[in-house]
């Protein structure tokens, strides 16, 4: 990219994850740069999973990315000289407004995908889908927290943890490893990360019309049908799944 640039090139149109090392080789200087952002800064997902980390200090898995410092640096030179800035993640938008205070925001609308509304089923206990796999920097040890001691069963899109202790508690609990229709009966769909990016599930079950509780670090801001809590906030967690289902006519039937 860098070496394909003239001096006529003034105004750049960059994918974020180009940014440090285009700030590094100092092809962006002098120029005006559009950023088509992505994710958090770099300098943003260490310092929430450091903080993440000293909430469950035996998980390593909150340990295990952490990006050069000099490249963190760069990417946050190269954030903050940029002139516009475009992005449908609130969250995102929200930091990057902070980093760059002179960018120009522009906030797209998050694209639905075309879903079917789904039936629930009249099982005796509601389905909880947990929207990822069963990592901890995607809220699954916040979310287990949440619904100890709750009459429920726990679908969980990805992988299984590694730690077999993880779901102990929970009456029900499946692993579907993004296979079949993972949308098929649920009440709520919930995704409590810690950092999230992409929360194409999360947009597949709005367009369903199933009920979603997402952290803010999913991004989906004001999103009709969508029920937003802090990162880690365990008791603000269930407090809105109880709404959630609340909303679905569940909660007298299971004294919520």
């Amino acid at each position: 990219f860098a070496a394909r640039l003239k001096p006529e090139h003034t105004q750049l149109v960059v994918e974020q994850s180009l940014l440090p090392h285009l700030q590094r080789l100092g092809a962006l200087d002098g120029r005006s740069v559009v950023v088509l952002a992505s994710a958090l800064p770099m300098a943003e997902i260490e310092r929430r999973l450091d903080e993440a980390s000293r909430r469950w200090p035996d998980d390593a898995t909150l340990r295990d990315f952490r990006a050069d410092p000099s490249l963190v640096r760069a990417e946050s030179m190269a954030l903050a000289r940029a002139s516009v800035i475009v992005t449908p993640h609130a969250e995102v938008a929200r930091q990057l407004a902070a980093l760059a205070p002179l960018a120009v925001l522009r906030k797209l609308e998050w694209a639905l995908p075309r879903a079917k509304a789904v039936a629930r089923t009249n099982s005796d206990l509601p389905l909880v889908v947990f929207a990822a796999s069963a990592l901890a920097r995607k809220g699954a040890r916040e979310l287990a927290a949440a619904l100890q001691g709750w009459p429920c069963r726990l679908r969980v899109l990805g992988s299984a943890s590694d730690d077999a202790r993880l779901w102990q508690g929970i009456g029900h609990v499946e692993h579907m490893n993004w296979q079949g229709d993972w949308l098929a009966g649920a009440h709520v769909v919930v995704l409590p990360a810690h950092v999230e990016h992409s929360p194409r599930a999360l947009l597949r079950a709005v367009a369903a019309g199933v009920p979603v509780v997402a952290s803010t670090a999913c991004g989906l801001g004001a999103l009709p049908g969508a029920r937003e809590v802090a990162p880690g906030d365990v008791e603000a967690l269930r407090t809105a799944l109880r709404a959630a289902c609340r909303a679905d006519d569940l909660a007298d039937a299971f004294g919520w």
